[in-house]
């Protein structure tokens, strides 16, 4: 049987059709309870500044600053069983809401994503309001749940703006909380390239290189232009590669358990000790292909396209620097508003407390955001 054409797999949704979406994965995740994600985003337009007490923590705020500047534009879902079988030979693309008069972005990541085929007009008019996915997905029966498991490829971003999204609060203040609050959504987590770093760190480039390197085979006819709904497919096919070839048999010196809840980059995982940009650029495609971008700020950070900026309080940070200012001082109310940027509301919150706060929350009825 051929390849299908990547469009062929890619079910992509819209305001107009989120609730039928939303309820096929309800539908389907008790027997197929593998969820592989990935994000598109904006790019990485700001670093923070001040003093840091380790690199981690200066790679957690640069991915807490800009998840808080920047909205997340598309998630790609792709649903697995144990036996490796994708749910309907499918991924689910949702498309969110994003304007480009109104939201900060740098131009060379929107002209990118469009020429990957992101339709920034119909994001505009049709695209999913994030409250409105955050109360379906709180009762999907895919977060929340020890049944689930998640799978990313340097999935830090990637759960960094979904909990932005789920919970409609800042992210915490330190790495640590941070994890604390992604084991309460997402108890069952695992990074490919964690783990891969781990299993055969010879092994160099991203998710595509990666998974050709292993051999994976997707059946997916894909061009060099394809964005998060592929991206989340191939990871969802690699894992079970990955399981199959190296934790499965039992001659195997590795353990499944040895990298659950691990996210590249952050913790102990962060080893080179220096930051890492793999997730820092436009588009899925170009994310795995270094060079056909520029990572990072560099000289090409004057074209950011900003409605607002806000400085950012919180643990080592002086301010963010973005788009080749420093903004060091505080902002207007309203600035801070647009951006949805806080003073730390999940930064004294204990795991268990917050946990209280959405059941209670959820049991009245109060909507998915939690203060």
């Amino acid at each position: 049987m051929p390849p299908l054409p990547v469009r062929e797999i890619t079910r992509d949704v819209w305001s107009s059709n989120l609730e039928d979406a939303m309820r096929d994965l309800r539908r389907l995740v008790d027997a197929y309870p593998y969820i592989a994600i990935d994000c598109e985003f904006p790019a990485v337009v700001a670093r923070p500044i001040g003093k840091f007490k380790t690199s981690t923590d200066y790679h957690y705020q640069t991915m807490r600053c800009n998840v808080e500047i920047l909205k997340l534009i598309q998630l790609g879902i792709t649903l697995v069983n144990e036996d490796g079988q994708v749910a309907q030979d499918c991924t689910w693309q949702f498309n969110f809401y994003f304007n480009t008069d109104e939201d900060t972005y740098e131009p060379a990541s929107i002209d990118a994503l469009s020429k990957a085929g992101l339709d920034f007009a119909r994001h505009r008019t049709n695209g999913i309001q994030p409250g409105d996915f955050a109360e379906l997905m709180i009762t999907s029966g895919l977060v929340l749940s020890d049944e689930t498991i998640w799978i990313s490829y340097h999935g830090a971003y990637d759960f960094g703006y979904l909990l932005r999204m789920l919970t409609g609060a800042p992210l915490p203040l330190t790495e640590e909380e941070f994890f604390d609050i992604v084991k309460i959504w997402f108890p069952r987590v695992y990074d490919i390239k964690y783990m891969m770093r781990q299993i055969k760190p010879q092994l160099k480039g991203g998710l595509l290189e990666i998974s050709q390197d292993l051999g994976v085979s997707t059946g997916v006819l894909v061009g060099p232009n394809f964005t998060s709904g592929y991206a989340s497919f191939l990871a969802a096919t690699t894992f079970h590669h990955i399981l199959n070839q190296y934790i499965a048999p039992s001659s195997s010196r590795w353990d499944l358990s040895a990298f659950l809840g691990a996210l590249y980059g952050l913790g102990s995982t962060y080893v080179s000790g220096v930051l890492d940009n793999s997730k820092s650029t436009l588009t899925s495609a170009e994310r795995e292909r270094p060079g056909t971008v520029s990572h990072g700020m560099g000289s090409g950070a004057a074209g950011l396209h900003s409605s607002a900026l806000a400085s950012l309080a919180g643990a080592g940070l002086g301010g963010v620097l973005s788009g080749g200012q420093s903004v060091t001082g505080h902002q207007s109310g309203q600035q801070a508003q647009h951006l949805g940027v806080g003073v730390g509301a999940l930064g004294s919150t204990s795991a268990q407390h917050y946990l209280n706060q959405v059941a209670a929350a959820a049991a009245a009825g109060g909507g998915h955001g939690v203060g």
